[in-house]
């Protein structure tokens, strides 16, 4: 009886204090939402449990630049209702566009893509944005779960793009990667 308290009781300081969801769990959570039509990927995904029947969450789907604003809506509550009924999870939903045509913004992204993704621990990236009119790029670089000076590896990721274009101001989101 002692020990089954104690698994509670740890169990429930677990989950308060939040801890990384299972790898497996998650897939199946972000695989649900890349069958649903015009998502093309579904990132930064975070649950947070407060008890068995209970889970809030939010992720960030892509979808094309082509879609209209009330196709785009759809698709939200599409994810929203299908993920609710299959994981009783509700979801926020953030939206990133990708960059379908072809193009300097494409054939940028597609040079920066490349120089990032050689690096160390970085898994992939999403959200990709040029303002070439203001010279700025952002996206998300999701991280290995090992990075300890996320600061720092940012910096040095910041300062590799000035090498290659210093003409630009760059943002780049660190996406420690917690869901899988």
């Amino acid at each position: 009886m002692i020990k089954a308290g104690i698994g509670m009781l740890l169990e429930t300081i677990s989950d308060a204090l939040g801890e990384r969801m299972e790898s497996t769990y998650s897939k199946k959570i972000k695989d649900e939402i890349n069958k649903i039509e015009n998502v093309e990927g579904a990132y930064d995904l975070v649950v947070h449990s407060y008890g068995p029947e209970n889970k809030i969450g939010s992720v960030e789907i892509e979808i094309s630049d082509q879609l209209s604003p009330m196709a785009i809506y759809r698709t939200t509550l599409i994810v929203r209702e299908q993920i609710e009924k299959t994981f009783g999870i509700i979801l926020s939903i953030g939206i990133c566009v990708k960059n379908t045509q072809k193009g300097p913004e494409f054939d940028y992204e597609q040079k920066i893509r490349a120089l990032i993704l050689k690096q160390e621990h970085v898994i992939s990236i999403h959200g990709f944005y040029t303002d070439f009119d203001r010279k700025k790029t952002t996206f998300h670089a999701v991280l290995d779960f090992v990075i300890q000076d996320i600061e720092g590896y940012n910096q040095e990721l910041v300062n590799l793009l000035k090498a290659y274009d210093p003409s630009f101001e760059y943002m780049v989101v660190m996406d420690i990667n917690y869901s899988d």
